[in-house]
This record gives C-alpha cells, structure tokens and sequence, in this order.
C-alpha cells in the first residue's frame, strides 16, 4: 500500500534527507526538485505515493478535513522499518529527529504546501 505525501525540506539538510530515502522502498531519487525563496534555493521537494508504512510513521499534517491535524508519527518504528529493509542503512532515531527538524511533510499537494510555506518552482 502506497500513500500520498508532500515532503519539503530545507536545502540544508537535502543531501542528507536524500541519502536517506535511498535507503526507502520506492525512496531514491527523491528531494531533487529545487524550491525558490526570491532568487534562492531554499528547500527542495518531493510529492507523490511513497511507501505506506513510511508515510504513516512519519510526522506530519494532514489537511484532508476542515482543521489541519498533525500526526507525531512512530520515528522509532520508522528507524526499525529502514533498517530491517535496508540494514546497511544503521539509521538512528536521533539523526532522523535531527533532519526531520527541518522538514515540512503533508498531505496537502504540492502546489497548496508552497502557497502555505510561500515558496516557488521559479526564481524570482
């Protein structure tokens, strides 16, 4: 079962974030969309179906009803699953909390999240 997500994140943390999706069922090649502040790459983006157990553990906020709802997620059953599917990964919860600090993950697509976080596809 596949799930719908939008995930941003800051351009910071991108090339960690990427490493670790890699290590996702489905996950690689994920984060390489650029998103602009003014002439400025500020965070990059990925949307679209990624791995059920994957989007359930993660935090995020699901704006499917009148009131957005944000969702804690299981880090330390997402850490369990990365690492069962991809051993070599040796993810911790601590380096996941730490790059999903910077994170923004939704259910919204990925046109609503950029309205909300005020970024773009184009500099400007």
């Amino acid at each position: 079962m596949e799930l719908f997500r939008t995930l941003i994140v800051s351009a910071a943390i991108a090339p960690s974030v990427r490493g670790l999706s890699d290590t996702w069922p489905g996950g690689v090649g994920l984060f390489t969309v650029p998103l602009y502040t003014g002439e400025t790459i500020t965070h990059y983006l990925s949307s679209g179906m990624i791995s059920g157990v994957i989007a359930e553990q993660l935090p995020h906020t699901d704006y499917s009803g009148a009131e957005p709802v944000v969702f804690e997620g299981d880090l330390e059953a997402l850490v369990e699953a990365i690492n069962t599917d991809n051993p070599s990964a040796e993810v911790t919860v601590p380096q996941l909390t730490a790059l999903l600090s910077g994170a923004d993950i939704s259910t919204q697509t990925w046109q609503d999240a950029l309205n909300r976080l005020e970024l773009t596809m184009e500099a400007s």
